[in-house]
């Protein structure tokens, strides 16, 4: 809903400020007995508001003290107190109106000339005013009721039902629905309040005048329903037209092209030149009659006018054959309150930014869409419109998931209302189509979520959710689809197999830069070219595009299980992934780490409102991560603080201590540097006691900076010069033979650590000279390749010693994070992971699961490890309403 839903109370002669504090008191009375019955005809929690005149301002709280509770003018234009106060129903008492003789004496001002007077008639009362006095006065007016609606800032309340309630016949023109008091209070009430003469009155004159125009219009009705009816059922999805529909002559429906209206229509929803193959189902009586009148339901929320319904006037039997239920397996009506856990349409959500202009012959094409049409099937392709028939179609797919490997695998493609950019999320974005693709088969389904989630239950989302935890899903970009299925579903993509992270992944282990196979790939994909939702259609032409993203996935498929094959690295893992022969360990756990990631972006960081990062799973040569739009993982010291909690949450921030440190000496065999951390003792102190040959004790503060700078940039590749400038920077000055000199030390004295660092010096000299592809690997095994032909021989340097170091580091943190979140699944813990950077993670957990979480969150931190290197990987875990705090900074 894009707008509140006005509703007029009609009558009642509106409070006036000459109408006097008596009549001001029972105008007030009858307000608040108004508001009681608009809740319950609603079934809504409501905070009510009103807008009055400022004389009688005092007398509206003493009455209405529940009420939120304003005067005209001053809480009118620019007012945010009914938004801030959460008002979703507003009353809006009087009319504001400027002097009269005023406004005349503006309009003559703005025309140079004095106003005539003249005769308008307006609901059989005559009166004399000149036209362009009368223009100024409804243009004042109409701008009071629209900025006092605007109060209610329905542009930011998306998905809130909202209410205007108006008592002014004038403000009939903008009614939504109208509402006579007399309908709405009983007699006795009426009486109380000493309107019900003046109601009867305004009940039987409005009664004559409906009378009346039934009269001269019925001609025009009944010729409007005729070609409603041949819209609507076009609409619904049958196939051919028959006049046997309409109950008139032949001649009749020729007269008013009633063929023509079908066919125009049917245009909209399906044109294809195939053979369209209606599909049949057998649900149960219960599961029929539920749908029957979840869809009567849907339509009438959907369409106030019943001129626009399409199922209002549908016969069961009609509706049978419509759907492809057997004859008589819809029986009778359910009570509405048993319809309330069926219905699961977020109506005003759901219908944001649709269209709501009828075309030229009174048809809505997206609030036809937005209702289920029958689910067909066009050669190889199968469309699901609804959710009866889908739930049919989705368990025949569910069982033809067996253990042989083809089976497993499918190809998705997830199309939202608007195209997203690359390496972007929008949650907001809602999922319109949700396409499958069966590689074993060669079937696709494809998926109108928004159809079949209209007037059916979420076990379908169930069924889903059961077919993706059994499969093998590929897709391009499975982080930004799983991010809008996860946000908007709780549909999460258990085994994912992403074609853009396995091209990145085989980069990094093979050092070829595969650029020419994405481009390729992009370049070729088909583009949709389907109605947007402001037209949808169920046009199965326009849809072919989409189908055949999935077939074209399938093809980079293919080639990228070929490059896998031909590259073996770790295919003694029993994931998923090596089972299928599809990938290797390594990739196995990038894809594990996927699934966190996607459920971090759906959690989002709060970070001056809740940001949804995109992260890049292989952002460095080593494998680290990166993100970007915006890059939580680079926020500032000085702007930590700003990332906080959700309401009753804390955020864990858990830090690998001295981690670099520790995988050098372990891949170096330093026996020494390892007996310091297995001892626990500070690594900096204990080497400048070995260097300088002094107690650890007695080790000052400057020289501990001076051996962390220097250990800490050897591990980097950083000579003299580079840790000279480095402690200039912090205010230590050394010379450069000074300098050298430490290194030199340092590297006699830890002579493992320290060949190893001249060793990746002397092999980058030659792989320069030599060129050709290089390949290191980390503790876990993972292959980082370069090319030493494109290389700098400072790259290789690095490639040969830090990228090891560096990388060891980001296999263990994607393994900590992948079993942390697995464990907290299996616990049921209300922990999420939100962000990763390089040797941290941060957590957000609710208050109650706080202390297991931290506890889990170590235990995994320093297990996973201690398993990877060999030795203790300590890890400090803090707690805090931001992350500035846990951090402890």
């Amino acid at each position: 809903m894009s707008r509140p839903m006005r509703i007029l109370i009609t009558g009642v002669i509106p409070l006036k400020l000459s109408s006097g504090h008596k009549r001001a008191r029972r105008f007030y009375q009858m307000v608040k007995l108004v508001n009681e019955k608009l809740i319950f005809r609603y079934e809504k929690e409501r905070n009510s508001g009103l807008l009055t005149f400022k004389k009688y301002e005092a007398l509206a709280r003493e009455i209405l003290p529940e009420f939120e509770t304003g005067h005209w003018h001053a809480d009118e234009k620019g007012s945010n107190r009914y938004y801030d106060r959460g008002v979703n129903i507003l009353h809006l008492i009087g009319i504001p109106q400027k002097n009269l003789a005023h406004m005349a004496s503006e309009v003559e001002l703005e025309i140079g000339e004095p106003l005539q007077k003249g005769s308008i008639e307006e609901r059989g009362q005559k009166y004399f005013i000149d036209p362009r006095l009368q223009k100024k006065v409804a243009a004042e007016r109409d701008d009071h009721y629209l900025q006092a609606e605007g109060r209610l800032r329905a542009n930011r309340r998306l998905g809130e039902s909202l209410y205007v309630v108006h008592y002014d016949p004038y403000a009939e023109k903008f009614a939504d629905e109208t509402i006579d008091i007399a309908d709405l209070l009983s007699e006795a009430e009426l009486d109380s309040l000493g309107l019900t003469k003046k109601s009867r009155y305004a009940t039987q004159r409005a009664n004559f005048q409906k009378q009346r125009n039934t009269v001269s219009l019925e001609a025009q009705v009944q010729d409007g329903k005729l070609r409603a009816r041949a819209a609507r059922l076009a609409g619904l999805g049958f196939r051919r037209f028959t006049y046997a529909w309409f109950k008139v002559s032949k001649s009749k429906c020729q007269d008013l092209k009633l063929r023509d209206t079908f066919l125009q229509t049917q245009r909209l929803y399906v044109i294809t030149d195939e053979d369209v193959t209606n599909i049949e189902c057998s649900p149960t009586s219960v599961e029929a009659t539920f749908f029957y009148n979840a869809l009567l339901n849907a339509d009438r929320a959907l369409h106030r006018n019943p001129v626009f319904r399409l199922y209002g006037s549908l016969q069961k039997d009609e509706f049978e054959t419509l759907f492809g239920l057997p004859p008589g397996s819809v029986k009778k009506k359910v009570r509405k309150r048993d319809l309330k856990p069926y219905l699961t349409l977020d109506y005003t959500a759901r219908l944001t930014g649709l269209s709501m202009e009828p075309d030229d012959d009174g048809i809505v094409p997206a609030r036809y869409a937005a209702i289920p049409i029958p689910s067909v099937s066009v050669g190889n392709v199968t469309y699901i419109n609804n959710y009866l028939q889908g739930k049919e179609i989705l368990a025949e797919l569910e069982k033809s998931i067996t253990d042989l490997p083809e089976s497993r695998v499918f190809f998705i493609w997830v199309r939202a209302l608007e195209d997203l950019a690359e390496k972007t999320h929008n949650l907001d974005d809602r999922v319109r189509y949700l396409v499958l693709h069966h590689y074993s088969t060669g079937k696709t389904y494809f998926i109108d979520l928004f159809r079949i989630l209209t007037a059916g239950k979420t076990d379908i989302i169930q069924q889903l959710q059961r077919i993706f935890d059994k499969s093998l899903v590929a897709g391009w970009d499975l982080q930004q689809s799983g991010a809008l299925l996860k946000a908007q579903h709780n549909l999460t993509i258990s085994n994912p197999y992403c074609l853009k992270v396995a091209l990145d992944y085989l980069s990094r282990a093979t050092g070829e830069g595969f650029e020419n196979v994405k481009r390729e790939f992009m370049d070729g994909l088909p583009k949709a070219v389907y109605s947007d939702w402001k037209a949808p259609r169920t046009a199965i032409i326009d849809r072919e595009s989409l189908v055949a993203c999935c077939a074209y996935q399938e093809n980079l498929f293919k080639d990228t299980v070929k490059l896998f094959r031909l590259n073996p690295l770790l295919p003694e893992e029993c994931g998923l992934i090596t089972q299928l022969g599809v990938g290797d360990g390594h990739f196995e756990l990038e894809m594990g780490l996927l699934t966190v990631i996607v459920a971090a972006v759906s959690a989002g960081v709060d970070f001056n409102g809740r940001k949804h990062a995109y992260f890049n799973q292989i952002g460095a040569i080593t494998g680290r991560l990166s993100s970007v739009n915006p890059n939580v993982m680079g926020i500032s010291r000085e702007e930590r603080g700003e990332v906080k909690a959700k309401y009753n949450y804390v955020l864990l921030c858990a830090d690998y201590s001295q981690i670099e440190p520790r995988i050098a000496a372990s891949y170096a065999g330093e026996e020494a540097l390892q007996q310091v951390f297995r001892d626990g003792k500070d690594i900096y102190r204990e080497i400048a006691s070995s260097l300088f040959h002094i107690a650890p004790e007695k080790v000052d503060t400057q020289t501990r900076s001076k051996v962390k700078t220097m250990f800490l940039g050897l591990l980097y590749g950083m000579g003299g010069n580079a840790l000279q400038n480095r402690l200039a920077d912090q205010g230590i000055e050394t010379t450069l033979s000074e300098a050298k000199e430490l290194i030199s030390k340092f590297k006699s004295t830890y002579p493992k650590l320290g060949g190893l660092i001249d060793e990746a010096g002397k092999l980058a000299r030659e792989q320069k000279k030599v060129s050709g592809l290089v390949t290191v690997h980390t503790m876990t095994g993972r292959s980082i390749a370069i090319d030493a032909a494109t290389a700098e021989e400072s790259e290789l340097r690095a490639h040969n010693f830090n990228h090891i170091i560096q990388g060891t580091g980001a296999d263990i943190l994607k393994r900590a994070a992948v079993e942390f979140h697995r464990r907290v699944r299996e616990e049921g813990l209300r922990a999420q992971i939100v962000n990763l950077i390089h040797d941290e993670i941060l957590v957000e957990v609710l208050r109650e699961d706080r202390d297991r979480a931290r506890e889990l969150l170590v235990d995994v931190m320093e297990t996973v490890g201690r398993e990877v290197i060999g030795i203790d990987t300590p890890v400090e875990c803090g707690v805090g309403s931001n992350w500035r705090i846990a951090k402890g900074e």
